[in-house]
């Protein structure tokens, strides 16, 4: 995923939808920006009504998403150790 995708990305995009695979044409929104599925089909449904619309709406950055399992572990050994201090 690209920090900040370029309108040429978009314009891949656009072709797609212009050659009738709305499928593929999500399948690459969603590699361009990183965005999830439902995202990218509104996205892309948005772009198939109005052709001007803007192609970039709550592009994410480039962090990668992280469903938070080490920090919760990180925080429950500090816990711990902290209890076993005191104790």
């Amino acid at each position: 995923m690209e920090p900040t995708p370029s309108p040429d990305k978009f314009n891949e995009v656009r072709a797609l939808l212009k050659a009738g695979n709305k499928i593929a044409a999500v399948k690459e929104y969603r590699q361009i920006t990183g965005v999830g599925l439902a995202e990218a089909k509104a996205a892309v449904e948005s772009m198939s009504l109005d052709p001007n619309a803007p192609a970039v709406t709550n592009v994410p950055t480039n962090a990668p998403q992280k469903s938070g399992c080490f920090g919760m572990a990180l925080i429950a050994g500090a816990a711990l150790a902290a209890w076993s201090w005191v104790s």
